[in-house]
C-alpha cells in the first residue's frame, strides 16, 4: 500500500463533494466509496485500475495525479492501446528478453509474461520502474497517452 501526501492533496483539490454526493461521485468515477475515502483522507494510492478511472474522470495524467509533474495538461491517446501492446512494442524495440528485464526490474519473469498476455497490469510501483527504464510516462505505458 502506497501512501502519498501529495496525492492526497491533489485528490482533495480536484474532487470536492459533501457526504451526500459521495456515492454519486464514486459511481461517476467508477470506484467504490471506500477507495475514494482512503485516497482523500489518508492519501492511499488505489490500485492501478482505480487510479486510471480517477485520472480518466478528471481528464488528467497519472503523473499529475501522483504529483510527479505540476503540468496538468493531458492529451488522451487517439489510438488507444493496452498496456500489453505498449509493453510488447517497448520490449521489441529494446531487443531484450523478458528474463533480462525481470533481472533488471527485480521481479519474477512470470509477471512480465502475464502482463504481455494482458492477464493483469502492474502495480504503480512496477509501472514507475518500467516507465523509468523505457523513459516513457506511465500514461504512455497504460495506453492513455501517445
Amino acid at each position: 500500500m502506497n501512501i502519498s501526501n501529495q496525492f492526497k492533496s491533489i485528490i482533495n483539490e480536484l474532487i470536492v463533494f459533501d457526504e451526500k454526493e459521495k456515492v454519486k461521485t464514486c459511481n461517476l468515477i467508477g470506484v467504490n466509496a471506500h477507495t475514494l475515502t482512503l485516497a482523500k483522507e489518508y492519501g492511499i494510492i488505489p490500485s492501478t485500475r482505480s487510479l486510471i478511472k480517477i485520472a480518466d474522470y478528471l481528464n488528467v495524467s497519472i503523473d499529475f495525479l501522483l504529483g510527479y509533474t505540476e503540468d496538468d495538461t493531458y492529451f488522451a491517446s487517439k489510438n488507444l492501446s493496452s498496456f500489453a501492446e505498449r509493453l510488447n512494442i517497448l520490449i521489441n524495440n529494446e531487443k531484450t528478453s523478458k528474463y533480462k528485464l525481470a533481472q533488471k526490474w527485480h521481479i519474477d519473469k512470470s509477471y512480465i509474461t502475464k502482463w504481455l498476455k494482458g492477464e493483469n497490469i502492474p502495480s504503480i510501483n512496477s509501472l514507475e520502474i518500467i516507465a523509468d527504464y523505457f523513459n516513457v510516462s506511465i500514461d504512455y505505458l497504460l495506453g492513455r497517452a501517445d
